[in-house]
């Protein structure tokens, strides 16, 4: 392309090479090993093609070029929900000069000082969205390579989205989060492999708080991990604003169990940052809790277990004869089969087989379950039923395995197995 400007004075021409390249490929899309994705570019410095560093040996994308106060931008648009799963590493000024990834121009992440490699996701909720990643520097100095790298992108979709009940495993309480900023449920991290709570992205001398009320009396435990600046950053607990325990540095997943006395308790986890300096990942994290109150029931733990105070007076949702998953099996059969009431099973419960005229059903109940009984029924037209008895074929613990045979001496012959609440 030729360009021309011309005034009063005269004119001049020069050429324009513009290099057009199809959408998943040029040198960013290469050093993050995807195809797909549309990147563009921003700031005072660049993004490059690395050929001498990477995650798996192959390529990577660094930023280069950038001066003090300067930053280096790369972004692309995609469409959720989904999970962005990539690895990154930095060489910069501790705490001064930063990689961070951002969805929607609201930092998620940050690395700073020498970090080697880390995978690490980001959930994308649905719809369209922008997510970036930016190497920035502050007013003076330059340690380490001064730069960072981004490398094997890849993007999952389906719904990662967690509330912090689900990421926290018991969403029968009702938890809130305060502080500069708040915890969300994330799937990068977990004691149990599938999602935690995390604390939100704090910076210098602010704090994170994660908070729940419940009666007692009970007994509360949970897992919680710290990576953070050693005797300076902290995950607080307190019972009832009496602190219970601190913790700081890189701490492993620690179960803490709490014993809770009778009348209304709150109960809270507070990140906090001192006015310089960070270290590790620079958060803290709970997961798998438990609370066990004095008396409550079997199926009433259960449903709190797998369903939100909002979600158990839903009719369509969390009540007993409700059917979460839309697979014929009413929450109340879901517990007593134990099956997972948000997911569809294609056969629960009952098996039926036949030997000439005999038809068997049989059945496993959980005599633990002291909340709920089993009834075995038979009719010849759907219509009356007769209680019919089972025999025990084999047992396990609190297992038993039952079954019940009856001859088939009409046209018809209809088994079926009752599940009734006990007072």
């Amino acid at each position: 392309m030729t360009l021309t400007a011309s005034n009063s004075d005269g004119s001049d021409s020069a050429s324009l090479l513009i290099n057009i390249q199809a959408p998943g490929s040029g040198p960013l899309a290469q050093g993050l090993d995807t195809t797909g994705f549309i990147f563009e570019t921003s700031g005072t410095g660049e993004w490059f093609l690395d050929t001498a560093t990477s995650v798996n040996g192959s390529d990577s994308v660094a930023s280069s070029n950038i001066s003090n106060n300067g930053f280096a931008t790369f972004s692309t648009t995609i469409t959720g929900p989904g999970l962005f799963t990539f690895a990154w590493k930095v060489s910069s000024e501790e705490s001064y000069d930063f990689l961070s990834v951002s969805l929607d121009s609201n930092e998620q992440n940050t690395i700073s000082g020498d970090i080697d490699w880390t995978e690490t996701a980001l959930i994308i909720p649905e719809g369209v969205h922008t997510v970036s990643w930016t190497y920035e520097k502050d007013f003076l100095d330059s340690i380490g390579d001064d730069k960072g790298w981004v490398d094997h992108l890849r993007f999952t979709p389906g719904n990662f989205s967690r509330t912090l009940g689900q990421a926290l495993d018991y969403p029968g309480l009702v938890w809130t989060s305060g502080g500069d900023k708040q915890w969300t449920g994330q799937v990068n991290l977990s004691q149990n492999g599938e999602d935690s709570a995390q604390t939100g992205n704090i910076n210098d001398n602010e704090d994170s708080v994660l908070q729940v009320e419940l009666e007692g009396p009970g007994t509360f435990s949970f897992y919680y991990r710290v990576d953070s600046e050693e005797d300076f950053d902290f995950l607080r607990f307190t019972l009832d604003g009496t602190e219970q325990f601190a913790a700081s540095g890189d701490v492993s997943w620690t179960q803490r169990i709490v014993s809770i006395p009778a009348g209304s308790h709150t109960l809270s986890w507070r990140y906090e940052k001192d006015e310089f300096e960070l270290d590790g990942a620079d958060s803290a994290w709970v997961d798998q809790v438990l609370w066990q109150p004095d008396e409550i029931s079997s199926y009433q733990q259960w449903s709190n277990l797998n369903f939100s105070l909002d979600e158990q007076a839903d009719p369509e949702l969390g009540m007993e004869s409700a059917d979460a998953d839309r697979d014929g099996q009413a929450n109340l059969l879901e517990y007593a089969f134990d099956t997972d009431p948000w997911t569809t099973d294609p056969q629960i419960g009952p098996q039926m087989s036949r030997n000439g005229t005999n038809i068997s059903v049989d059945f496993s109940i959980d005599s633990a379950k002291d909340d709920i009984s089993y009834r075995a029924e038979s009719s010849s037209n759907m219509s009356d039923w007769s209680e019919i008895p089972s025999t025990l074929i084999s047992a396990s613990g609190t297992i038993q395995n039952r079954r019940v045979t009856q001859t088939q001496s009409e046209e018809s012959l209809f088994l079926r197995i009752v599940v009734l609440q006990t007072p």
